[in-house]
């Protein structure tokens, strides 16, 4: 019998009746006649009657009366369409054949919900042979037939009587089927229903609800067990639709197919004269335990049809597993042909007796609801803004597999962190919903990922999901359209809010209270009675205290009535005056506060509106359904570059005319490079005649020179003294200019260039950063570089016509000499010294450093011209410097430091280093300005 336990979760239809089935085996020869159209021949069928068919694993099982009792009976079979054949038919021997064959006590269908559980009728006690082997706890019975749930564990079986179910009539037939834990039973009775038809006893009559007067029959009913409790047991009369389905005749032999995709109830009928089978189309809701009934139609009538007139047909079944549209078998039971009839071409025919069973072909309509899902990504600042390369991805609830089979292109950090990013996003979901993280299918394979938006995915029909999604945007691109904006998006984020501890503000608030002036208190008692119904088990539980006191204690009905005085005490006043007075009282305010903060969709995807209450669909559709769903990120904006960056004396924030170097000097004018260069002037050592640098003691405009007079002396002193404060002053300034280029180098360019090189490496964006240095237009006459080390480096320059960095090698000995019209060898040697300034300061930023340290910053060291430029391919910042020679922009009139207008001081803004940072990209050997610019600073 163990194959046919499978079929059994299908809830498989046994009919055992022998109360309405009655008829004679034939005396005739089956060789004299004919057989009918669709009849199952001699292999399954006998002269006794052969009824309630079903089919499990390879086998045709019924039963047959054909020993004198009711025994379940078993035919192979080959094939399971319309062209199968049968084998002769033996009876079964299995458990589940012992349970339902015993001799007149099964008066209905037998329907299993799985292997081990499901239901049946039986109008008799069971005898003690039945009982020790199936360990029946029957329960007794409550009319003629009851309906009883069965459990098989370990090889026995457990009988119980559905006592919330039964009456004292008759209660059979039942047609079971399930969602998870919620049971659906339909079964047939003549019990009293005012609101059908229905009546005890074929021969006796009563009135229904409107007055009208009725024979007995029989109505379908229905009743749930959501867990373990049913709800009432209700006429199909009551619900939408059910007119259709229960009438004022009999109605009995319910089967149900197609309960998981399209619920459809066949049923048996006597409401034409005759039984015939009936199909109604119903919709079911297991979470409400509601039922409507949709239509009901008679099946295919006619001589030779489903439903031949004349014959009494019975005890549907269409064969398991339920699915797909098309035809499928029918199994009946029929007494057509019961005595001989001519058939249309002239020859008898005969059914072997009493009832056959029969096939035919049944169209159906039994595919699953189509559930599609339709999720779109918004962008939460303009909805109508496609989203930047969308992703969606869909989970489902442990125990489905998703039917979905979609590519996706997915970034390796995503794939390597699914079974994380689900149980994060989920794990208060979760708990809201009764489930841990492991009932979330985290494999890679159960994971369908969508990158159109909006993504539409097949769900499987009764699996249960969830689904997350954002946006795999992580770029720079380069957007014409959006050069206006200088702006474009680089990523999205989603926003999470985090619950913090609410902020309790106190106030003042004024209140009104009354209040009685003079008068009497009195304490008043009232006395209540009030009455419980117990049983004799509860009897025990009877107490009493001071304010609850047993009155009495009576039967009725079986049920003990026990009486109960409660006193109760309020106060009252008598007289006296009310008056009404303003008091003020601190009221506390409580505002809930939560943190917000922004999470990249690339580091992890949002729950849509749907998942985060939960897993979806809430409910399993009844029909095609179309399930909408948003998520809502927000854009992150990549502020354009600017192409050029240029420090000069014109950059915003810059002092004007202040000099960074003294006039012939090299060395930047920097604070700390002030106090050493005064002290290594006024010595003996190697600047003891470099009176061409302008602090030097003997300089010719400040200093002190032979044969001046005493009083020139002093005054020259007293300038010189003025002008050292003056360059202090200065020093200050270049300090503050040196930095802030410096920061904004580092701070500012570097973090955004970084950022477009890693969103947009295909641009192959380069910085350079060009530091140039110059001296004024006055000649030098007499000096030399008084420095200790040999200068080598290269000279470099970005030719933006050329797109080209052209570079000399530049190598200055000490002593080496600064005289000459242009003040070449000056402005080599303040460029080198400027260069210096500025890459400490730049190397004091950690991730300039690193890049330096990784060879990914060329600097202009001493090194061929070829290697310089291979070094320059690879590289993302390069570093050039150049003496540039004189600024011929500023000329002097007055030739003194006398302070007048146009005299030399206005040359010394032009001693001094500037600072120009290109953005360009490589393309085919060339420095290329970028498509995407939006200007430069200065």
């Amino acid at each position: 019998m163990n194959s046919m336990l499978s079929f059994c979760r299908f809830a498989a239809a046994v009919i055992l009746l022998d109360v309405f089935l009655s008829g004679c085996p034939s005396a005739d020869s089956p060789s004299k006649y004919a057989r009918p159209m669709f009849n199952l021949l001699d292999s399954v069928n006998s002269e006794a009657d052969d009824i309630a068919p079903f089919i499990d694993d390879g086998a045709l099982y019924f039963t047959s009366t054909r020993d004198g009792s009711e025994d379940i009976w078993r035919s192979a079979m080959r094939g399971n369409d319309m062209t199968a054949k049968f084998t002769s038919a033996a009876k079964d021997s299995g458990d589940f054949s012992a349970l339902f064959s015993q001799s007149a006590t099964n008066d209905g269908t037998i329907a299993f919900l799985t292997p081990n559980d499901g239901f049946f009728s039986s109008g008799h006690a069971f005898d003690t042979i039945f009982a020790s082997r199936f360990q029946a706890t029957v329960g007794g019975t409550m009319g003629g037939t009851d309906l009883f749930s069965f459990h098989r564990s370990n090889g026995k079986i457990t009988v119980e009587n559905l006592r919330d179910i039964n009456s004292p009539f008759w209660d059979a037939h039942p047609a079971a089927a399930h969602r998870e834990d919620t049971v659906l039973l339909i079964f047939a009775s003549d019990r009293p229903d005012p609101l059908g038809a229905s009546s005890p006893y074929k021969n006796q009559k009563a009135l229904t609800a409107k007055g009208d007067t009725v024979e007995g029959n029989t109505d379908l009913f229905f009743a749930f067990r959501v867990k373990d409790k049913w709800t009432d047991p209700h006429n199909f009369m009551t619900i939408p639709g059910g007119v259709a389905v229960n009438s004022s005749k009999f109605e009995y032999s319910p089967f149900l197919y197609c309960i998981d995709q399209r619920p459809t109830l066949l049923f048996s009928s006597d409401r034409s004269g005759d039984m015939d089978i009936y199909q109604a189309d119903l919709e079911v809701n297991f979470g409400k335990q509601l039922i409507v009934v949709k239509n009901c139609v008679p099946l295919a009538l006619g001589r030779d049809s489903i439903n031949m007139t004349n014959a009494n047909d019975r005890f549907p079944f269409v064969p398991y597993p339920h699915g797909g549209n098309g035809s499928q078998p029918l199994y009946i039971a029929s007494d057509r042909y019961a005595e001989p009839t001519p058939s249309v071409n002239g020859r008898m025919m005969k059914s072997f007796g009493g009832y056959d069973l029969y096939r035919f072909e049944l169209p159906v309509q039994c595919r699953a609801p189509i559930v599609r899902y339709r999720v779109v990504v918004l962008d939460g600042e303009d909805n109508m803004r496609p989203i930047k390369n969308p992703i969606v991805e869909l989970m489902q609830y442990a125990g489905g597999n998703i039917i979905s089979s979609l590519e996706s292109s997915q970034s390796p950090s995503l794939k390597n962190n699914v079974n994380e990013r689900i149980t994060s996003k989920n794990s208060a979901n979760n708990s809201a919903n009764n489930l841990s993280s492991s009932d979330i299918v985290s494999k890679e394979s159960n994971i369908v990922r969508s990158t159109e938006n909006p993504a539409i995915f097949n769900l499987e029909w009764g699996n249960k999901y969830m689904a997350v999604g954002g946006s795999l945007w992580d770029k720079i691109d380069c957007d014409p359209t959006q050069l206006t904006t200088g702006r474009t998006i680089s990523h999205y984020v989603s926003f999470n809010f985090t619950p913090t501890d609410p902020t309790i503000i106190p106030r003042i608030e004024e209140v009104k209270r009354e209040k009685f002036i003079g008068g009497a208190k009195t304490i008043k008692l009232d006395t209540t009675v009030s009455i419980d119904t117990l049983t004799c088990e509860t009897l025990g539980a009877v107490s009493a205290n001071k304010n609850r006191n047993i009155q009495s204690l009576t039967m009725s009905n079986g049920k003990i009535l026990v009486a109960y005085s409660s006193i109760s005490r309020h106060e009252e006043i008598t007289g006296g005056r009310r008056v009404i007075e303003k008091v003020h009282e601190t009221v506390y305010d409580t505002i809930p506060q939560s943190d917000t903060n922004f999470v990249r969709t690339t580091d992890r995807l949002v729950p849509t509106n749907l998942s985060k209450a939960g897993f979806f669909p809430s409910s399993i559709p009844a029909n095609d359904t179309l399930i909408t769903d948003t998520i809502i990120i927000y854009p992150r904006y990549y502020q354009y570059p600017l192409c050029e960056w240029i420090f000069t004396r014109e950059f915003k924030d810059y002092r004007k005319n202040v000099p960074y170097f003294q006039t012939g000097f090299w060395e930047v004018n920097t604070s700390k490079n002030l106090s050493r260069h005064l002290e290594m002037l006024s010595g003996d050592g190697a600047y003891k005649t470099a009176s061409f640098i302008e602090l030097h003691p003997a300089n010719q405009y400040f200093g002190t020179r032979i044969g001046m007079s005493a009083n020139q002396h002093e005054n020259r002193k007293a300038r010189r003294e003025r002008r050292k404060v003056e360059y202090r002053r200065f020093a200050d300034t270049v300090d503050r200019n040196l930095r802030k280029m410096a920061d904004v180098i580092t701070n500012d360019i570097l973090p955004s260039f970084l950022e477009l090189d890693a969103k947009a490496p295909e641009q192959q964006s380069k910085l350079i950063i060009q530091i140039a240095a110059y001296s004024d237009a006055r000649a030098i006459s007499r000096g030399d570089y008084r420095g200790d080390e040999r200068i080598e480096y290269l000279s470099g320059h970005y030719d933006e016509e050329r797109k080209e960095i052209t570079t000399k090698q530049i190598a200055i000995p000490p002593g080496e000499s600064l005289v000459g019209a242009n003040n070449d060898v000056l402005s080599k040697l303040r460029a080198w010294f400027g260069y210096k300034e500025m890459l400490a300061l730049l190397r004091q930023n950690p991730q300039f450093e690193e890049m330096l340290k990784k060879g990914e910053i060329v600097l202009p060291q001493a090194t061929s011209t070829v290697e310089f430029r291979k070094q320059c391919e690879h590289a993302k910042i390069i570093l050039v410097i150049e003496g540039r020679q004189v600024d011929t922009e500023r000329k002097a009139k007055v030739k003194s430091y006398a302070g007048e207008d146009n005299d030399y001081y206005s040359l010394d803004d032009v001693r001094r280093i500037d600072v120009q940072i290109n953005r360009v990209q490589w393309q085919n050997g060339k420095y290329i300005a970028p498509p995407c610019c939006i200007g430069k600073a200065n």
